[in-house]
Order: C-alpha cells, then structure tokens, then sequence
C-alpha cells in the first residue's frame, strides 16, 4: 500500500454508505457541545448518527442537550464522570449494538466542515489495512491563514512522548497528502468495527489522555494501519481546555506516561532509556518549576503519579480523581 495520494472528490450513493455512529462526550461543557452539534447537523454524509454521552454534567446539562436536538440525535447519560475512556466505550457498546459499521470519537469542543466524513470514509473504504483515520485539525476559528493543530501523529514509544506534525504551523499545502502515521488523535479518531472487534475497547486504566496513543498501538499490533487524511477538516478551540496544568491534569500524564511505555516497550527499555529520562524531564525539572511558583498542589500530584504508575497503586482511579479536584483550584 502506498503511504501517501490524494482522495477523490466521487461520494458513494447514501444507500450504500456504512453505518457511522459519532460519539461527543459531554462533561459540563454545554456551550462547546451544543456548537459542535451544530456543525454535526450541516454534515453532508447520509448514513450517520449522532450519540451524544454526557458523563455525569451538573446543572441539568443533558437535559437541555436532549430538550434542544433529541429529534435528531440520541443522548445517552452516565450518572458520574466516568472519564474519557470508559465514557466513551458507553457509547462504543452502544453503537456497536446498533450494528455500526464505524465510530466516530469527536472532542465537544470541535466544529466540523460539513464533508469531513466522506473524505475519511473514502479513505478507509477503499484500503482494507487502514483501521483508523483522522482528519486536518486547526486551531478554532478558522481563518484565511489556519493554523495547525495535529496533522497526524509520531510518538517515541520508549520514551512515552506524542508528537503532533505540523503543530503551530500556517497550512500552506504541505501537508495535503495522505499519510500513515503512528497514531490518531482522540480529538476526531475514526475507527472500523472490525478493528474494535480485534483490539477491544478503550483502556479504562488510564481514566483519561493516552487511552487514545495506545487504541493506536494495539491496532498496529493487529496489523491495521493509521492514516491522515488532510481532505477531511475540522476545528478545535485547543484553548478551550480548563484543567491545563491543574493538579489533575499532572497527576494523569505522569502516571499514564509510565502505563504506556510499561505496555509498549520492553522491561530493558523501559528500566535502561524510559526511566533515566523520565526521571530528569518529568519529575525533575517540573518539580523545580512548580515549586518556584508555589505549586504545592501540583508537586504532591506528580509524586503521586509518579508512585501509582510505577507501583500500581491507585487502581480506583475515579476515587482518586475525585479527592484531586475536590482539592485543586481551578484556574
């Protein structure tokens, strides 16, 4: 199979498109939601459904979620934060139920152009080995110069680190190509049924960030390729992120980080490279920031990251989620 081409333009008869089911987890962000929704209902794609999870909102939030577009999507409701991973596999189940032939996972706060779809179904389609695609996305909102956030992904395995091509830079063609690359970002990852069937569902260890790097990796060891497909665009308010850098936030990417690396590379690796580096860059230096700044709460979720990664404490991941955000301060 060739890495690289371009998509046609032709769009298959709505009678014989797959059944695609887009799943947008909602968790107190109604605002972004109900604008993603909107740009969902101009999609030109025929054969499409639209789940909406909303994972444990205050405020009444699916309600007016349901209240407001339940005659054309179905909202699906989750009594606590369940996290990224096991609330979204609520909607996997669902839709796999439903005999869907493909999943959609999309952030709620994306805005979508109307033809992303069928330019990634186009893609997936007509190469068997393809498993999971994504689209262009930039930085919301668009503009004459986009800006771009992800146009695919590389990540170093042994050192548990992502990388986003492209990232920042104003789209000026050179990415329009199709590409395989290591992963798809979460943010808008489609994936076929058949390869859910072989890999299973999300990791529900990691509650939330990396499940979606190591869906990628698991497709891979199944033999599915990745691929970016610049056709299909989308924009993404990456500003839109409240937790940055809280508390919570530290406390996931540490632990997950080790998760990842302990899955995906050898004990060697991972004691020899991994750990050396993770060690001066993760803990180290960001120990030193936060405690200039007076970042108690941060250093004291990084060494516990760093203790329930590396010791497998810390297995009721959504209790100790709850005790960290009753304790942070948001910013």
């Amino acid at each position: 199979m060739k890495e690289s081409g371009t998509v046609s333009n032709e769009r298959a008869p709505k009678g014989s498109q797959p059944k695609v089911f887009a799943l947008v987890l909602n968790w107190n962000g109604l605002k972004d939601t109900m604008e993603c929704i909107e740009s969902l209902r101009n999609v030109t794609y025929g054969n499409l459904e639209v789940i909406i999870i909303d994972n444990g909102s205050v405020g009444g939030e699916a309600d007016t979620i349901e209240e407001k577009c339940g005659d054309w999507i179905t909202v699906l409701r989750n009594q606590e934060n369940l996290g990224y991973a096991e609330g979204n596999n609520v909607g996997i189940r669902y839709a796999l139920a439903k005999n869907a032939e493909y999943v959609l996972l999309l952030n709620n706060d994306v805005i979508v152009a109307p033809d992303f779809l069928d330019a990634m179904i186009l893609v997936t389609e007509s190469r068997r080995e393809v498993g999971i695609v994504g689209p262009m996305i930039y930085y919301y909102p668009p503009n004459q110069r986009e800006v771009i956030w992800f146009a695919g992904g590389r990540v170093a395995k042994n050192i548990g680190q992502p990388f986003h091509i492209g990232l920042k830079e104003i789209d000026t063609g050179q990415f329009n190509r199709l590409k395989v690359v290591d992963y798809i970002t979460g943010c808008a990852l489609l994936i076929k049924k058949e390869a859910i069937s072989k890999i299973g569902l999300l990791d529900t260890e990691y509650f939330a960030y990396f499940e979606d790097l190591d869906w990628n990796m698991r497709a891979h060891a199944v033999g599915f390729l990745s691929m970016f497909v610049p056709e299909a665009r989308i924009w993404h308010k990456a500003s839109a992120t409240s937790g940055y850098m809280s508390p919570v936030y530290v406390y996931l990417h540490t632990r997950n980080r080790i998760l990842f690396v302990r899955k995906n590379t050898s004990r060697l690796g991972f004691a020899l490279f991994f750990l050396p580096t993770f060690v001066v860059l993760r803990i180290a230096r960001p120990m030193i920031v936060f405690t200039a700044k007076g970042q108690n709460k941060a250093n004291r979720a990084l060494i516990l990251g760093l203790k329930d990664g590396m010791f497998g404490a810390g297995k009721d991941i959504r209790g100790r989620i709850k005790v960290l955000m009753s304790n942070e301060v948001r910013r």
